[in-house]
């Protein structure tokens, strides 16, 4: 027996202005606010030169990169304090640092003796915001009479001038995770690290790094995206309905 075919009508309804509004502009909303608006505190490479501090060992030296600005700070690690071949006169045993290598020991001396070193960084942005971070510990230094095991912190300046200090770090074996940010004001500029105070004290710095930190989205940016995810949403809804 054949079977005849039937033409199969489908009622497809008219597309409005505003669905034609949505269906062009949604994508092209949501495409342009993934364009202009990256993930919030998004940093770049490390600015800094030789952030690991890694160089050999020595008594009044500093890695690679670096430069001292005050006195006779120490390139040493867990095994040779003070940048000493072999010293263990520590007064708290250090863990490895989490950055891994040598690191750079400051020391003050109540009165007037303080240690610092820095780097000059340049192609700075004017106006942007930089993150700088570094991890420390006091694990001081104790041999006889002669101890340096205070409580001290980790300054930091900026061309010469106090830009911030990290926390004030009891003497230990732990290393702890520190930031500062700033504004940049010229394409070159200078950091550097010192002691907070002039306690007696030997403090350890590791594991510098200096980026740039991304914008976070601006209110246009926020309202278009929620514009262009709720046309999407109408659209797909559009679709199940009809």
């Amino acid at each position: 027996m054949q079977l005849r075919a039937h033409a199969r009508c489908v009622f497809r309804p008219r597309m409005t202005p505003m669905r034609r509004f949505h269906r062009l502009f949604a994508p092209v909303a949501l495409a342009a606010w993934l364009a202009s608006a990256p993930l919030a505190n998004a940093a770049t490479d490390n600015l800094m030169v030789n952030g690991s501090l890694s160089g050999a060992i020595g008594n009044s030296s500093v890695p690679m990169g670096w430069q001292i600005l005050l006195n006779s700070p120490d390139v040493m690690d867990a095994a040779n304090n003070a940048g000493v071949a072999g010293l263990q006169f520590f007064g708290a045993a250090p863990e490895a640092s989490p950055d891994g290598g040598t690191w750079v020991g400051l020391g003050a001396r109540t009165g007037s003796y303080m240690e610092e070193f820095g780097q000059w960084v340049d192609n700075l942005v004017i106006g942007q915001t930089y993150s700088l971070s570094w991890v420390a510990g006091n694990f001081g230094y104790s041999r006889g009479s002669v101890n340096y095991v205070d409580s001290n912190a980790i300054r930091v300046n900026l061309d010469g001038s106090l830009l911030g200090t990290g926390n004030t770090l009891n003497l230990g074996s732990q290393w702890q995770a520190e930031t500062l940010s700033f504004v940049a004001t010229t394409t070159r500029q200078q950091v550097s690290f010192q002691l907070a105070n002039y306690n007696n004290a030997y403090l350890s710095i590791d594991g510098i790094r200096l980026a740039a930190v991304s914008p976070v989205p601006e209110p246009g940016s926020l309202a278009l995206a929620l514009l262009g995810l709720g046309a999407l949403a109408w659209r797909a809804r559009q679709r199940q309905q009809a």
